[in-house]
């Protein structure tokens, strides 16, 4: 089972040990990451990056109601449980779609079905299953940010900063995407619009979120454009 990537934010130092300890307690395989202030965690936030937000709503600096708000502009769905000694502002968090309104001290039974609830999400989530080394590996599809064809293999480049390697060709893939948004741009490139900043008409390139330039074939130029547009539409 696949550890859900747990997000603690909370200013009170023993409160945010015991959150982590009743986490741990759970028995659902979960790697957690503390943070002091929602500015810390914005700092550190990436869509897709939580499977799962414990909130604090009041935090000196920014409101924990003020970092979701800032956290839906990215991510629009990652599951969200604020935790409070105050019901003060359940119908704002309703409005941001948090999965659970939980009052403070936390008990572990309320703990046990946010990580189940986080859990079932999980595997609803969209995700390519691949053959790696004998064993099938589940990548959800908004966690890939392109993929490369490199010899005889291709690369699926993460968000993460990280790659997952299969053997085959990119053509052996390409219909397994075809109701995510994702443009074949080049034979040897998928990428995922989602983290497509821009086109450079003159290189022909793609410019991704992080930094890496991937190659669009001339002959693409245009459709790319337009399935960028159309994505930037639909998305908004």
């Amino acid at each position: 089972m696949e550890a859900l990537r747990i997000a603690v934010c909370e200013d009170s130092a023993i409160e945010q040990k015991r959150l982590i300890f009743l986490i741990n307690g759970c028995g659902i395989p979960a790697v957690v990451s503390a943070f002091d202030s929602g500015e810390a965690l914005l700092a550190d936030f990436g869509r897709g990056k939580y499977d799962l937000i414990f909130m604090d709503i009041y935090m000196e600096g920014m409101t924990g109601i003020d970092a979701v708000t800032a956290i839906r502009k990215i991510d629009s769905h990652v599951p969200v449980a604020f935790a409070t000694t105050s019901t003060e502002f359940a119908l704002e968090s309703y409005r941001l779609d948090a999965l659970k309104y939980i009052e403070k001290p936390v008990q572990k039974k309320a703990v046990m079905e946010l990580l189940e609830l986080a859990r079932f999400k999980k595997e609803q989530i969209p995700s390519l299953l691949l053959q790696i080394s004998g064993k099938d590996v589940s990548i959800p599809f908004d966690q890939i940010t392109y993929a490369e064809q490199m010899g005889h293999a291709v690369v699926f480049h993460l968000h993460d900063g990280s790659s997952v390697k299969a053997s085959g060709k990119l053509d052996d893939y390409e219909d397994r995407f075809d109701m995510q948004p994702f443009f074949r741009c080049h034979k040897s490139f998928l990428v995922n619009l989602t983290y497509a900043q821009e086109i450079d008409p003159e290189f022909h390139i793609f410019t991704m979120s992080d930094g890496t330039n991937v190659h669009i074939r001339r002959e693409e130029l245009s459709a790319a454009k337009k399935a960028l547009q159309d994505f930037r539409s639909q998305d908004h």
